[in-house]
């Protein structure tokens, strides 16, 4: 139907033409000529906005303080790991090794079941990786910023399937060696007193090396000297001697058979339990021990403790936690 030019003109609604001209009307128009209206677009005021999302931060940046690491003591069984050494003895390697296995799957009887830590686990081990850049396997030397700060790994066993917590305590190599010259500088590292476990590594590669063993030997007992006279380390320390780098050793391993020997008569008296470990965490080839060795050291670690008495794990059903990997322990 024409439509006209003329606001009042009735002919679109009963074909009269207002004017009385019919067809021949100059104002009339035909629908395909009336030009198309735009609607101007809406104002700033007129679009609507989306509702505002919050994004909460995976946590686990940096290691968990004392205050943090006290909220996980007390909701469960933790035990508190604390690691020591000379700069470069395997600490961090040791610690970037358990992260890879946990990926792998089970350690020793126990299933990873969350952690605050991921993203620092990821950055011990980003050097050693293809993606990093780096000409060789390189590993992240500790930081003395981190000495009294814990990674946190939460492990479930594979037979009872009860939780345990860990604490693990990694002191920069510059600050042991600051232990060893003043009691002051020993009396910082606050891990110590509460730890269940106190594990000092040996580098194997030192003691291979005649010039430099003996100086590792004596900083390494010094420390242990230093921890059991200040009370720091005793009965309720679970005292572990670990020689790294075992393939660095080959060839030498009567010097680190005179060591243990040494050690056994000078502290197994002084602590609650006293082992003696080598282990290879990142190994050159596939001739050496690894998953099972740190396996066994971590499984003592999960289970074992002389600071107060244990009763025996309750057996939790399945049904109770088999889900609860996937919520990372946040």
């Amino acid at each position: 139907m024409p439509l006209c030019k003329l606001a009042d003109c009735p002919v679109a609604k009963d074909g009269r033409c207002l004017e009385g001209r019919g067809a021949d009307c100059p104002n009339l128009v035909q629908d395909s000529d009336v030009p198309e209206v735009i609607a101007p677009p809406p104002t700033t005021a007129q679009v609507s906005k989306p509702p505002s999302v919050t994004f909460e931060p995976l946590p686990g940046r940096t290691p968990l303080d004392v205050a943090e690491a006290r909220r996980f003591a007390r909701r469960g069984p933790c035990m508190v790991v604390a690691l020591a050494g000379m700069p470069e003895c395997g600490k961090t390697s040791l610690l970037a090794r358990l992260h890879q296995l946990f990926q792998a799957g089970p350690i020793a009887g126990f299933d990873f079941a969350g952690s605050h830590s991921l993203p620092h686990f990821e950055e011990m081990n980003w050097r050693a990786t293809i993606e990093s850049g780096e000409s060789g396997l390189q590993m992240t030397r500790s930081s003395s910023q981190f000495d009294n700060s814990f990674l946190h790994l939460a492990v479930r066993s594979t037979v009872r399937g009860s939780r345990v917590e860990l604490l693990l305590n990694d002191i920069a190599g510059e600050t042991f060696k600051k232990a060893v010259a003043t009691q002051l500088d020993c009396e910082k590292l606050l891990a110590l007193a509460r730890a269940d476990h106190l594990v000092v590594m040996i580098d194997g590669a030192a003691l291979a090396a005649p010039e430099l063993r003996h100086h590792h030997i004596e900083q390494v007992g010094d420390f242990l000297q230093r921890v059991l006279q200040g009370g720091q380390c005793g009965l309720r320390t679970a005292l572990h001697v670990v020689i790294s780098k075992l393939d660095k050793l080959r060839g030498h391993e009567a010097v680190a058979d005179g060591l243990q020997e040494d050690f056994e008569v000078r502290l197994r008296a002084a602590v609650g339990s006293l082992s003696f470990w080598r282990i290879a965490a990142r190994p050159m080839d596939d001739s050496l021990p690894t998953k099972e060795r740190i396996g066994q050291l971590f499984a003592f670690w999960a289970e074992t403790t002389h600071r107060y008495p244990t009763a025996a794990l309750p057996t939790v059903p399945r049904s109770a936690w088999e889900r609860d990997f996937c919520r990372y322990g946040i």
